[in-house]
């Protein structure tokens, strides 16, 4: 480009790493490509106490990177003045909005941004990987498939819904993800995985570990980078900030799947590492006997007569904790909890321990063995240990605050909540 418009290197490498940008300027935005980037300047402006944070926030909570950030003071007026390139085009309404709520409501000034333009982004990251392709099209495979696009990614889609077959998908692309229901990814798994060459990835998104990486290992090729990643977020989540995600590696996780675990890291995502049963089992606890309990609990109400208005008017903050959990599971899609429910492995064994726990419980209780029962309490405190407790119970009188106010406001009485 420099050639084209008459000038020449004089001399490369001035100084090791060192990268120079160009700014091509123009009367007309750059059309948007997919990986872009914009730059914007304030207006200098009276500085106030935590702008700077603010602004990032309007960005950080819909999910934009920052690139580059500076903060000076105009020598002219000595005000603040504040340069942003953030990850995105203008013409992006996500974009558009994070900076309409930086000017209207963390400046409050009119007029007080100075869009200098949207570009082409140049990645200067080494990069290892050119393309993934989704087996699956459901509303969480078109949710990665958008941000890996926006990171610079090619993606391909595939599956019942798609002309594209996994077939021909697979040949074309450098990491496979599966991404389907839980009960059909083994199956999936099976017939694709053998389809898969050596140098590329095989990324699971998956709720169940042992089984789904056993298969996984064993119908790929040795030189076949295989890593499971279980997002505990569904599709209408705006970003992966904060969001927690699990990461089984194998091992044959290799540079590929190291890129993708970068690039959930870089939007946000709180990474934890897991073994394969390790993953099954504390999903047992989490996800599993959670649904579970919800499920055999409205079989109770009904099983009784009970109904909604008799639930709220008997109900005390500390019990109304199961019934909210009860109520998301009946509002959603029943596929996704009768899948959990149907998983197998360690997490089968969380559920059917918990009912012969259960079941020593109520024959204390039944017996009105008190003594006794204080005691089981006392011990499992002890096994949760105290800071645990705390942790926990500052947590639960925080969230007993929010739901105090809305069951107020719904008009409703709670008798007191245990202390």
């Amino acid at each position: 480009m420099l050639v084209a418009r008459g000038l020449h290197i004089l001399e490369r490498e001035v100084a090791p790493h060192n990268r120079t940008r160009y700014a091509v300027l123009g009367p007309e935005l750059a059309v948007p490509t997919g990986y872009d980037a914009t730059a914007f300047i304030t207006r200098p402006l009276e500085d106030r106490l935590g702008m700077l944070v603010d602004i990032l926030g309007e960005f950080s909570r819909r999910g934009i990177n920052i690139l580059d950030m500076r903060a000076e003071n105009d020598v002219k007026t000595q005000k603040l003045q504040i340069y942003i390139e953030a990850e995105g085009h203008i013409q992006d309404p996500v974009m558009a909005d994070a900076i309409a709520h930086v000017e209207n409501r963390v400046i409050q000034v009119p007029g007080a941004i100075r869009l200098l333009g949207s570009f082409p982004r140049l990645d200067m990251r080494v990069k290892y990987i050119r393309s993934f392709g989704f087996i699956g099209t459901g509303d969480m495979s078109k949710w990665f498939a958008d941000r890996l696009q926006h990171e610079g990614y090619e993606v391909l889609l595939s599956g019942r819904s798609t002309t594209l077959r996994p077939e021909e998908m697979i040949d074309q692309v450098d990491v496979v993800v599966v991404c389907v229901p839980i009960s059909a990814t083994v199956e999936t798994i099976r017939r694709y995985g053998p389809r898969i060459q050596d140098g590329k990835a095989l990324i699971l998104l998956a709720g169940e570990s042992e089984t789904t990486l056993d298969a996984a290992l064993e119908v790929t090729g040795p030189g076949v980078e295989v890593m499971l990643v279980h997002n505990l977020w569904g599709p209408q989540t705006a970003t992966m900030k904060d969001k927690n995600a699990i990461v089984v590696r194998t091992p044959r996780s290799g540079r590929l799947c190291t890129e993708f675990e970068a690039f959930l890291y870089k939007h946000g995502a709180d990474i934890f590492h897991d073994s394969p049963s390790k993953h099954d089992l504390l999903m047992g606890v989490g996800q599993k006997l959670p649904t579970v309990i919800s499920v055999a609990l409205a079989m109770t109400l009904e099983a009784n007569g009970i109904t909604s208005e008799d639930i709220a008017s008997h109900c005390t903050l500390t019990s109304l904790y199961p019934i909210l959990a009860m109520a998301r599971v009946h509002s959603q899609n029943p596929r996704t909890y009768a899948e959990i429910m149907s998983t197998s492995g360690a997490s089968r064994k969380i559920v059917h321990d918990f009912l012969d726990n259960l079941a020593r419980v109520s024959v204390m209780a039944d017996q009105a063995r008190i003594s006794e029962l204080c005691r089981l309490i006392d011990h499992n405190s002890d096994y949760l240990t105290p800071e645990f407790l705390q942790a926990r119970m500052a947590q639960a009188k925080a969230v007993d605050q929010v739901l105090g106010r809305m069951v107020q406001g719904a008009g409703v009485r709670l008798p007191e909540a245990d202390s």
